[in-house]
């Protein structure tokens, strides 16, 4: 009995490191950089990392500053670019990037990326007034959102640990918290065990209890909460010099909101039939990130002035 367990265990562990192999030799899965988060309450990553995607075609990096792709020229007039894993663009290399597209229009600014999954629409405020106190000669800011982004941000409408999130009722912003940060640093550095898992997810492996969601049953009280979201970040914000680009698949209702409390935004377009995206993944590919980039740089040539004044 002792030497079938003994053999069996090496068999086992034989099977496992021949597969660990495999999917490290082939890029089965992506590597994922680690997070931590920072003395300022955003969780960014620990700096100076790189790995591979899946496929292993392309290296992502995270530079000095803790946050994905190249560092930018700190010298002229800079552009802050802010937004969730669209922006974090791991998928693609880094001259696929909204910073590298929007240079090549407009070669007289810098843009700078903060990019991160997960990023909410109250995280990306707070991330823009903490680099715009840190940073010098900003003289616009790019928030790209979506409408669930908006949502993500009310603890009214769901309670999220690991976003941050503003409560209305005490006029406060809570901020993220790493789930989990130990397991999942170990279930990232077995490859072959991510791979199972992204294959075939277990359902709260991350969580103690599913997120109960107090989804407002007309949608009149949605717009009211949003309604309410946006007013106070306009007194907690200066949002004065900041564009909000809002995705393709954008509502009707989150664009009106958006114009009846005065915000400036751009609202992207499709305007071929090539697929933006990924065939198995919703995030742009490097088509879909150009595509939006000469969208974005019409509409910063046409509107920049305006934007310069309305700061002062």
């Amino acid at each position: 009995m002792k030497k079938f367990i003994l053999k069996f265990t090496l068999y086992v562990f034989f099977i496992y490191f021949l597969a660990e192999v495999i999917t490290r030799l082939f890029f089965l899965t992506s590597e994922l950089p680690k997070r931590k988060l920072w003395e300022d309450g955003i969780q960014k990553y620990q700096p100076n990392q790189s790995g591979y995607w899946k496929g292993g075609k392309h290296k992502w990096s995270i530079n000095a500053t803790g946050w994905p792709g190249p560092e930018t020229k700190s010298e002229g007039s800079k552009i802050l670019i802010i937004g969730d894993s669209f922006i974090e663009n791991f998928m693609n290399p880094d001259n696929c990037r909204q910073a590298y597209f929007l240079k090549k229009k407009m070669s007289n600014y810098n843009f700078i990326e903060y990019g991160r999954s997960g990023m909410s629409f109250i995280e990306a405020l707070e991330i823009n007034k903490i680099n715009r106190y840190n940073e010098t000669n900003i003289e616009l800011s790019l928030i790209y959102i979506n409408d669930n982004d908006l949502t993500e941000s009310l603890v009214s409408i769901t309670r999220k640990s690991d976003r941050t999130q503003v409560d209305l009722q005490q006029d406060k912003v809570l901020p993220g918290k790493l789930k989990f940060p130990i397991a999942k640093e170990i279930l990232y550095n077995f490859k072959f065990v991510y791979y199972l898992y992204r294959r075939f997810p277990v359902n709260g492996i991350f969580s103690k209890k599913k997120t109960r969601r107090k989804t407002p049953k007309q949608p009149y009280e949605l717009n009211k909460y949003l309604n309410s979201l946006l007013k106070f970040s306009q007194e907690r914000y200066n949002l004065n010099s900041t564009i909000f680009i809002l995705r393709p698949d954008t509502s009707e209702e989150v664009m009106d909101i958006f114009t009846k409390n005065g915000l400036r935004y751009l609202k992207l377009q499709y305007f071929n039939t090539k697929s933006w995206s990924f065939v198995d993944d919703h995030h742009w590919t490097c088509y879909g990130h150009r595509q939006a980039s000469l969208q974005i740089a019409q509409y910063l040539k046409n509107h920049l002035s305006t934007v310069d004044s309305a700061s002062k």
